[in-house]
């Protein structure tokens, strides 16, 4: 894994937002991938063990991490001191532990008339996209605003 680099920025009144990035700094922010996603995961759990008090809470997303906090009990200035200070303590080789989790999927054209203009686009069969679809392993960079929507990186085109 490569040094985390990252930028915080003012979000709301009671708020920071950690970009973060594993290549040029002007670019954070952008797209997903696994190695974003591993520090995203790594700077909440060192930020929710260090911070817990002064936090109410941590939206991770595709690139970045949303801290909301308590601002009567820190302000900004202080708070970015000491997310800087805490995640500097991150070592490289710390790898989250992912978590799989298996859904059952139901294919068929009544419930997914998709299927065939997607094989049609692909130009392969109903049963290829199914194949494809099901064999692949997923990795969930962010949950939406609807209660369980999963945003899915490395999707097979």
């Amino acid at each position: 894994m490569t040094t985390p680099l990252y930028k915080i920025q003012i979000a709301a009144e009671n708020a920071l937002i950690i970009y973060f990035g594993d290549n040029n700094i002007d670019d954070l922010g952008g797209q997903p991938s696994p190695i974003i996603s591993n520090m995203i995961q790594n700077a909440q759990a060192q930020l929710e063990l260090c911070l817990g008090q002064l936090l109410v809470d941590m939206t991770p997303s595709y690139a970045s991490l949303l801290v909301t906090f308590d601002p009567f009990a820190i302000d900004h200035y202080q708070l970015r001191r000491l997310i800087r200070k805490h995640l500097a303590q991150i070592t490289e080789s710390e790898e989250r532990q992912a978590r799989i989790v298996e859904l059952p999927v139901y294919y068929a054209l009544e419930t997914g008339p998709d299927l065939e203009r997607i094989a049609d686009k692909a130009q392969c069969s109903v049963q290829e996209v199914i194949t494809l679809h099901s064999q692949q392993e997923y990795q969930v960079y962010a949950i939406g605003f609807a209660p369980g929507f999963a945003f899915l990186g490395q999707v097979n085109e």
